[in-house]
């Protein structure tokens, strides 16, 4: 990962946060293809790559582990719109949260 798409990368993480969703970002020197191995074996739910041609458009790709409907390149906010979509779906009903800390 070059120095520019370290700073890319973290702006992209920060946006995210701000949305309320955890991220990390890889930092280590392996290959690209050993970083998506790990990334699925750790059972990472949303695989986010920012490379040169991502970064040069505005854009990321996307990989989901359970929904690979979200699968490909999309501007950043409509990929941070659709995760926090998927994770507001998977919510529990109030009523059944509330139920279960009585």
């Amino acid at each position: 990962m070059n120095d520019d798409l370290v700073s890319q990368a973290d702006e992209c993480a920060k946006k995210f946060t701000e949305a309320g969703i955890r991220t990390g970002i890889d930092r280590h020197a392996a290959k690209l293809g050993a970083k998506i191995r790990k990334a699925e074996t750790d059972k990472i739910p949303h695989m986010i790559i920012l490379g040169k041609r991502e970064a040069q458009e505005g854009k990321v790709s996307i990989r989901s582990r359970n929904n690979p409907d979200l699968d490909g390149i999309c501007e950043l906010q409509e990929c941070i719109d659709q995760i926090e979509s998927e994770i507001k779906s998977k919510s529990l009903p109030k009523s059944r949260i509330t139920a279960s800390t009585n």
